[in-house]
């Protein structure tokens, strides 16, 4: 299955899909979480577990303490609905992306032309993540100690995708400015007039 997705990002990938779910990325940062967030009454000055690299048990229940019960089930709310969207926009997004610089910026037979799965793992740690969080918010003043600490970690391997994400972008971009400054062999100028 995951090399048929590999696949299928390579298939739908042209300059065109990567524009397009770059600008739904923006859009869903910039306007639907916003949005989603006002309308669930979510405070902005609240801290949010969920954009943290890396928190202990001990952090993670501080933060959720600083929420009044509306804004705990408004935070489990959320990640169970706009926090559910997001993973999906970017498993596009980053996997167009990633898929893009990669078939233009290294040779196709690289295995790192599978990476572009990286964003597919990434979603599934997100889910996980967000379900993880959805439960603490709602059981609290419950303390869940495991799920807590599995919920962290998860949060650490979501994270260190997401810079792999980056990297992998970074490398094939990379790739691509060193294709374009390539000198031509005689033997390519010779391929090229027959």
């Amino acid at each position: 299955m995951a090399n048929k997705f590999s696949a299928y990002l390579y298939q739908i990938t042209n300059v065109k899909t990567v524009i397009l779910f770059l600008l739904l990325f923006f859009i869903t940062i910039g306007v639907i979480f916003p949005l989603i967030s006002n309308m669930l009454g979510l405070p902005e000055d609240l801290e949010s577990a969920d954009t943290a690299f890396n928190y202990n048990v001990d952090e993670l229940y501080e933060i959720i303490e600083t929420y009044d019960p509306p804004a705990r089930k408004a935070s489990a709310v959320f990640h169970f609905s706009a926090d559910l969207i997001f993973p999906i926009v970017y498993l596009f997004s980053f996997g167009t992306l990633i898929s893009f610089t990669l078939s233009q910026g290294l040779p196709k037979s690289t295995w790192l032309q599978r990476a572009n799965l990286t964003p597919l793992f990434l979603f599934v740690f997100d889910l996980l993540e967000n379900t993880g969080l959805a439960i603490l918010f709602t059981r609290y003043p419950t303390k869940l100690l495991g799920l807590a600490r599995v919920t962290s970690f998860i949060s650490v391997i979501k994270w260190c995708l997401s810079g792999l994400s980056v990297i992998l972008v970074l490398v094939g971009l990379l790739g691509m400015l060193l294709n374009i400054f390539k000198p031509i062999h005689p033997k390519d100028q010779t391929d090229n007039q027959s």
